[in-house]
């Protein structure tokens, strides 16, 4: 009941108590994986997960798990091979269908990845995410009205995902309704409590769209102080500049987000 109602602290004390009760119930593991990936504390999931395999080396929910893992720390390769193997111990485990097929769509493996993620939604239909994660490859796909009817049906599903937000934000920026995908990004923002590198991307693009050049050079640089891995805010800056007539500032900026992201 706390996993559900995201209090995650207190669901971490009630499954530490039970794992008292029970040391050899792998499952107490990887609940406690699943309170610290929602908490994205990482290197902690990844331990429990290999406590709970260390006494069941066949749980589906455990590779399945890291995949998640992987996918979110952008270790696409890993991902797949992680979810592959989820998938040969249960061959319709949604979960691993989804974050398998997001991994090959970030590896350019777009139709293996759209199987995929079409299989998931037809075995999760009541899962958002299995819907924001077909979204997001119609998007990449080109297919922006079948992205933006997934992304539509996954915040309907549930509203509290903010990455929802973020790639319908993309979707609308394509199909050029930049005042409703400045909507979702500014949103997005406000979920994240001004933390999440991704949703200030997101707007910088938005700005982008709409020639506000000096704000959207402003939220790369609010996107790149959190997290300076994110290769797209290096991108969007440089493409600032540009339109800035600022080809000497650009030019080490899309470097480095070439650098960061040769894909």
């Amino acid at each position: 009941v706390y996993f559900e109602q995201k209090h995650f602290d207190q669901a971490l004390n009630s499954f530490d108590q039970a794992q008292k009760v029970a040391p050899k119930n792998a499952d107490m593991h990887l609940w406690k994986a699943n309170c610290y990936v929602q908490e994205e504390e990482y290197t902690k999931a990844r331990v429990e997960i290999n406590k709970a395999l260390s006494i069941d080396a066949k749980i589906p929910y455990a590779y399945a798990l890291k995949s998640r893992i992987d996918l979110d720390e952008r270790k696409f390769t890993a991902c797949v091979s992680n979810a592959t193997q989820a998938l040969k111990l249960q061959p319709n485990n949604s979960d691993a269908l989804g974050n398998r097929g997001s991994a090959l769509a970030h590896l350019n493996r777009l139709d293996e990845a759209l199987k995929d993620l079409s299989r998931a939604v037809q075995l999760a239909p009541d899962v958002a995410a299995s819907y924001n994660n077909r979204g997001m490859l119609f998007c990449e796909l080109n297919r922006y009205r079948d992205a933006l009817a997934d992304l539509n049906k996954a915040i309907k599903l549930d509203p509290s995902q903010i990455y929802s937000f973020e790639n319908r934000c993309k979707t609308l920026n394509m199909l050029g309704q930049y005042q409703e995908a400045l909507k979702d990004a500014n949103h997005a923002i406000e979920m994240g409590n001004g933390r999440k590198a991704n949703s200030f991307c997101h707007r910088a693009a938005t700005y982008l769209h709409l020639k506000q050049y000096k704000e959207a050079i402003a939220d790369c640089e609010k996107a790149m102080t959190i997290d300076p891995s994110i290769g797209g805010a290096w991108q969007i800056k440089a493409k600032c500049q540009l339109e800035l007539n600022q080809p000497e500032k650009a030019l080490p900026n899309i470097n480095k987000s070439i650098a960061l992201n040769p894909l």
